[in-house]
């Protein structure tokens, strides 16, 4: 009877120690950094405060689409028949549930497809929801650097993420700290990593690419590119593996990084950018 008590306990404390071994192993991975995936950050949502000094230019807008400028923000950010605040940033996917870092500014520039989907649409009279089929809309709108920069990653596989195509440029506040912006789901990029870009340079074409059937249906109905701006949250990155992982970036809202710093368009930048004829001299006859 006591051997099989004591074989009993032998065995249970033997079941103990090794769980004890996996948790002290798993602790001391946690501890040494050595994890298999980058951890979650409370951060990724929750908008960052703006710093009152700003960035070192006067930012321009990332697309043609001028309607921020207008006060029309249902015609900058995409929005969806059952969701009008779709493609805003802050808690508005989901019914409130799914926090968005971003705006998806919608195109100006596209060309229509042969390829048609049924889409939702809502009746202006009755506010009921319907479907419809409508072309598919192939956007073509140039993307450009807001600010001057140096390229960090440009993800040119558009498996590779929800973001599809996408890049990433540094910036500096006014006091030298780094901050980020980010354009994503483009067709194209123009730009490699490591490169210094002035404000207004071309990056990229907008697109529909990311990783997931559902989001590129989505993209299909409702072309756009996703803006985020945004601060390292651990400045080394150990902690997600990569400094640059868009999981390591804690947004700020970016339609009031647009509108508190004054940004202008493509256009009226290009236009100030411009040289302008030198006036010839007149002298009066004598």
């Amino acid at each position: 009877m006591f051997c099989g008590i004591f074989s009993f306990l032998s065995s249970e404390f033997c079941v103990l120690r090794s769980v004890l071994c996996v948790l002290c192993s798993a602790f001391w991975v946690l501890s040494s950094g050595c994890t298999t995936s980058p951890k979650v950050s409370s951060l990724n949502q929750v908008f960052a405060s703006l710093p009152s000094s700003g960035p070192r230019q006067s930012p321009i807008l990332p697309t043609d689409n001028e309607q921020i400028l207008r006060g029309n923000i249902g015609q900058y950010a995409v929005r969806t028949a059952a969701n009008e605040s779709y493609g805003m940033p802050g808690w508005s996917r989901n019914n409130g549930t799914r926090f968005h870092e971003g705006v998806d500014i919608q195109p100006v520039s596209w060309t229509e497809s042969k390829y048609k989907m049924k889409v939702a649409c809502k009746d202006p009279v009755t506010g009921r929801l319907t479907s419809r089929l409508q072309n598919v809309r192939i956007p073509k709108d140039r993307i450009y650097a807001v600010l001057d920069g140096i390229v960090v990653i440009t993800s040119t596989n558009p498996a590779r993420s929800g973001y599809g195509k996408y890049v990433m440029i540094e910036h500096a506040w006014s006091d030298g700290t780094p901050f980020l912006t980010l354009y994503a789901h483009l067709s194209s990029i123009h730009v490699k990593e490591g490169q210094s870009v002035s404000q207004g340079a071309l990056i990229g074409i907008m697109g529909q690419t990311a990783k997931d059937a559902a989001s590129r249906e989505y993209l299909r109905a409702n072309p756009h590119m996703h803006f985020e701006v945004g601060r390292l949250i651990d400045p080394d990155g150990s902690s997600f593996g990569n400094k640059y992982d868009p999981r390591n970036m804690q947004p700020f809202q970016p339609i009031d990084f647009l509108e508190r710093y004054n940004s202008i368009s493509h256009r009226e930048w290009a236009a100030k950018k411009s040289p302008r004829a030198p006036m010839l001299a007149t002298v009066a006859a004598h």
